[in-house]
């Protein structure tokens, strides 16, 4: 999801449901997962890469991922991208491909918004050496240009923490609502 802020309000939606960016349709076929999570969570999240890490493995391709996790079931996305730090090819493989869809919503995003800056978070983002550069290079393949060229990609500096703080943000506004 995606917290939207603008002019320091947190824009909700008709339904409430603004920032549902999980939901983007990046890939034309479409998969089942995508049905229940939508097709940019179903890609391009930690446990997306865990997941495609793990079905790499189990087709019995080599990595050290192996080695760092100590089986198959136990490979997690910080496993995918300490491998990666690594130099592993099948880690870089499979961060290739979640770079190459979170850059498509992250242009997405950026087109459609035209936002300042977009703070990028979550799991993942706890790998921000791995992911971080290589998305700010790559969504301006996608983007509209303009907005590409003036928007800051940046790392959430509240960690997974983020949603939190988000739902703490949306009570006190609640409150101050109510009085």
């Amino acid at each position: 999801g995606a917290g939207i802020l603008s002019g320091g309000r947190i824009l909700h939606g008709h339904e409430d449901i603004a920032g549902a960016v999980g939901w983007f349709g990046l890939d034309p076929r479409f998969a089942p997962a995508y049905a229940a999570m939508g097709c940019f969570e179903a890609e391009a999240s930690g446990n997306s890469v865990a997941r495609k890490a793990r079905e790499r493995l189990a087709q019995g391709r080599t990595s050290a991922m192996l080695g760092l996790a100590g089986s198959i079931e136990a490979v997690t996305a910080e496993t995918v991208a300490e491998a990666a730090r690594r130099k592993d090819p099948l880690a870089l493989e499979v961060v290739a491909v979640a770079v190459t869809y979170l850059a498509m919503g992250v242009a997405n995003i950026v087109s459609i918004l035209n936002p300042e800056v977009v703070v990028l978070g979550g799991g993942l983002f706890q790998a921000a050496d791995v992911f971080l550069d290589p998305v700010r290079s790559e969504f301006k393949r996608w983007a509209q240009p303009l907005a590409a060229r003036s928007v800051r990609i940046e790392p959430s500096m509240l960690g997974e923490d983020a949603g939190l703080y988000g739902c703490g943000k949306l009570a006190w506004e609640r409150i101050g609502k109510e009085k």
